[in-house]
């Protein structure tokens, strides 16, 4: 996506954090914690991965979108379907109000999809950054006296958040994939 967009901005925001979550994470894990900053930054990678390739479902959905939109189009089309009411044995005129109401429903279904991305691209980086607190919280927390490494729910914690931002990504994914192959 071009800078300056939502989307740009998201998934910017979202390379940050999976850097941030990169540098938490030892080559070398010695602890439960390293190995949970390894494989949180790991996994945070590949939600990156989908994000930057939902990006490019984004540039496509807003491209469609430019071809299917037009000022003046739910005007266009109420009038059209009034004409084709008003005269029901004029096939012309029939045909023209269903091409019509066609590209609006085109472009609702463009609309839906873009929005879901940029809300799906948006929790997603939001949850990443909220990765890298939990992360740093629970790198910090093995470092404290009388707690040698974080507890197995912290790390369990770690991963379905994660889980869940790659099962979220998918599902949206799934939803701009059918608005451009209507």
């Amino acid at each position: 996506p071009r800078q300056g967009t939502t989307a740009r901005i998201w998934i910017d925001r979202a390379e940050k954090a999976v850097h941030a979550l990169e540098r938490m994470a030892p080559s070398t894990p010695e602890t439960a914690a390293d190995s949970a900053a390894q494989s949180t930054a790991e996994q945070a990678s590949v939600v990156l991965d989908t994000m930057r390739r939902l990006g490019g479902q984004v540039v496509a959905v807003t491209t469609a979108l430019g071809h299917a939109d037009a000022p003046g189009l739910d005007e266009e089309s109420q009038r059209l379907q009034e004409l084709a009411r008003s005269y029901p044995d004029d096939p012309s005129t029939v045909q023209s109000a269903q091409a019509v109401a066609d590209r609006v429903a085109v472009r609702d279904r463009l609309r839906r999809a873009r929005f879901e991305l940029d809300g799906r691209l948006q929790s997603s980086a939001l949850g990443l950054e909220g990765l890298v607190a939990r992360v740093a919280e629970v790198r910090a927390a093995s470092h404290t006296v009388g707690q040698i490494d974080p507890s197995a729910d912290d790390l369990e914690a770690l991963n379905a958040e994660v889980e869940g931002l790659r099962i979220g990504l998918r599902d949206v994914e799934q939803v701009a994939q059918r608005a451009l192959n209507t």
